[in-house]
């Protein structure tokens, strides 16, 4: 292991470079869209908004489990896209740090096709957490570094320490031949975690968001066997609890909840929903200062989604009527709201999978329900293949089924594949 003193200026530059990289991944539609990883954020944060609305309940009940060194707990949020999940991660992570907690909170999203670089973020926001908390940085490197030494069945991988000379000092972490051997590397980081709690006598919590991106890496070759190393570091059962999260419902309860699956009965599943007709009204007013008559508007054309309300209050215009903003924002090429359906499309429909029969079948249900025999006859599909695509279609939580017909779940999906076909 080997210890390096970089410049402020340098240290700045990595971190500025790397920002900017994201910008660029999340702009391409590589992870998260721009829209789909900060838009609500952003948004509050221009308007002044507090993030948390209607969520208090969720965050307190996480919190009175998690920040008990008595309670080996893991939680597993799931919920549709920005429906408040980040939200809440985010409130619990501070709530967290204020009852001395170290937590930290990696999005798999910038992860996604970069899988060799979750170890050593993971590895780095624990230490400057752990150092931001305790104050002393040197002494927080010295330990790890005698923690990692006594790591033993680690053949390949080594960490290398990088601290900058700003105030307050950071560190970053590089860890070496972790391209050929990135399985030892998702060992040694939570190994690492799991080290660390034991040195400090801290509780330690590890929130993993859009969880079911590190799924996806156990059919990389290199990294197969991904979720028996993470079964692993989860039934340690030390002072260490996992929050994970996504937007996959289907995909993720079934990796979760199925019998055959290495994480099997490890999580506590908790379901995000939309806010309450109150508080999407109320988030409403507050986005837009609007009338209550014009957030009754929007929740009628969205519900309880917190995107899609914050959506319609930015960018409606003076004197506009709700539903004509609405409907300018899913018919708009600029639209936000057709935008994001074409990000979703994109995202879980790609061209790969043929998404081109995917979407015929969104744009048979666009105007309604339908059985299998009519979504047959409008889009031209066999009968014997049609199972397979809505199949996928339900995994993906795009559509549903009830009483025998498929419908689109998602409101704002379902009225642009609607005004697609009108």
């Amino acid at each position: 292991m080997r210890l390096k003193i970089i410049s402020c200026n340098a240290a700045r530059i990595v971190s500025l470079a790397y920002s900017l990289f994201a910008g660029f991944l999340r702009s391409h539609g590589i992870g998260n869209t721009i829209y789909s990883i900060g838009y609500m954020t952003m948004l509050m944060t221009a308007l002044k908004l507090p993030e948390v609305i209607d969520r208090q309940e969720e965050v307190r009940e996480l919190l009175e489990s998690l920040s008990s060194r008595k309670k080996s707990v893991n939680y597993a949020l799931i919920g549709p896209r920005q429906i408040g999940k980040t939200t809440i991660l985010r409130e619990l992570r501070k709530r967290l740090e204020e009852k001395g907690v170290v937590a930290v909170h990696l999005d798999f999203g910038v992860y996604r096709y970069a899988p060799i670089d979750f170890p050593e973020a993971l590895i780095k926001n624990l230490l400057n957490e752990y150092a931001s908390q305790s104050g002393t940085l040197e002494k927080v490197i010295a330990r790890a570094t005698g923690l990692f030494s006594g790591l033993k069945g680690l053949k390949h991988v080594r960490p290398v320490f990088e601290i900058g000379t700003d105030q307050p000092p950071s560190v970053m972490v590089h860890l070496e031949r972790v391209e050929s051997n990135p399985r030892e590397g998702l060992e040694l980081a939570f190994r690492y975690a799991d080290g660390l709690a034991k040195d400090s006598g801290r509780k330690v919590v590890v929130i993993l968001d859009e969880f079911q991106h590190f799924v996806e890496f156990d059919s990389q070759p290199k990294l197969r066997g991904a979720l028996d190393v993470f079964r692993a570091a989860v039934d340690a059962r030390g002072d260490v609890s996992y929050v994970v999260s996504g937007s996959r419902v289907h995909f993720l309860r079934d990796v979760l909840e199925n019998g055959r699956s290495p994480l099997f009965g490890r999580f506590n599943i908790k379901e995000v929903g939309g806010l309450g007709e109150r508080y999407a009204k109320e988030l409403f007013m507050k986005a837009s200062g609007a009338a209550e008559g014009d957030a009754g508007e929007a929740y009628g054309l969205v519900g309880g989604h917190p995107f899609y309300l914050l959506a319609l209050a930015e960018n409606r215009k003076a004197g506009e009527r709700v539903a004509a903003t609405y409907d300018r924002l899913l018919t708009s090429p600029t639209g936000a709201l057709r935008m994001y359906a074409n990000y979703i499309l994109a995202e879980d429909l790609g061209p790969g999978t043929g998404g081109a029969r995917f979407v015929k079948v969104l744009r048979a249900l666009g105007p309604g329900p339908l059985a299998v025999s009519s979504i047959s006859k409008s889009t031209g599909i066999k009968l014997t293949n049609l199972p397979w695509y809505l199949g996928r279609l339900i995994e993906y939580d795009l559509i549903g089924k009830k009483d025998g017909e498929y419908s689109i779940e998602d409101r704002v999906i379902r009225d642009y594949f609607a005004k697609a076909s009108a």
